[in-house]
């Protein structure tokens, strides 16, 4: 492998397991939406900014794919394992099925749309910043 393969493997890599723990846990506020206090939306904040994240690195289309599919099948796993985890080994079969359940229709109904809406408008921010269509401030250098 060359060095610039490594390096696209290993950004691809880290931005599906940061998507995939941010599914995860809104998939298991999903299941544990009446524990919650706040409103139901939030929990999906972190992984639509992951997602709009990896689309503004100039990632190539292919590990944008692989990024959205990390994470869209890392996802329910982990929050399977997230909320079975305080339960006795008894219980803990029972919380998996049901919440490995839930979290893949979370996925498939509400997060793969999510994924591809966050990733396109990353990478349209990053063609605007490019094109100078958009302009950030600038950092004052001390």
């Amino acid at each position: 492998m060359t060095k610039s393969v490594k390096i696209a493997f290993y950004l691809v890599l880290t931005y599906g397991l940061i998507g995939a723990i941010t599914d995860g846990v809104a998939c298991a506020a999903i299941s544990l939406k009446s524990f919650l206090s706040i409103p139901i939306w939030i929990p999906f904040l972190p992984a639509a900014l992951a997602w709009i994240a990896a689309g503004m690195r100039g990632i190539k289309p292919e590990g944008l794919i692989w990024v959205g599919a990390i994470s869209l099948i890392g996802g329910p796993i982990i929050a399977a394992k997230a909320v079975a985890m305080p339960m006795s080994s008894a219980e803990s079969m029972a919380a998996n099925f049901s919440t490995i359940r839930q979290a893949l229709a979370i996925s498939l109904v509400v997060m793969l749309p999510l994924c591809f809406m966050c990733i396109l408008v990353g990478g349209m921010l990053r063609g605007a910043v490019i094109n100078r269509a958009l302009r950030l401030p600038r950092s004052r250098r001390l």
